[in-house]
């Protein structure tokens, strides 16, 4: 597995996936198009929710576009699907520092 800028990149050649994550969150999550369709975004999913629960979380959240099928399918088997609650993502650069 590779880190580059807070990714988390796999390779079927990694003996073993493991989950970078910082304040109880993963930055990014990516599978590279080479290596779609061959376990890599299940096995990260897995080694990520084992790290969440070591660190007691107790809820997921992830961004994703609404046009990425495969992701939301992936997701679903996970339990992840989208919120039906009226909440609506908000993203933004910070405000200047003292504003």
């Amino acid at each position: 597995m590779k880190k580059a800028d807070e990714r988390i990149m796999a390779t079927p050649n990694d003996a073993k996936v493991k989950a970078a994550a910082t304040y109880n969150a993963a930055a990014d999550l990516y599978v590279k198009p080479d290596f779609r369709r061959m376990g890599a975004g299940n096995a990260l999913l897995n080694e990520l929710f084992a790290e969440c629960h070591t660190r007691g979380c107790k809820f997921a959240h992830v961004e994703v576009g609404a046009s990425n099928a495969p992701a939301l399918a992936l997701y679903a088997k996970f339990g992840l699907v989208p919120a039906q609650d009226g909440r609506v993502l908000l993203s933004g650069a910070l405000p200047k520092k003292g504003s």
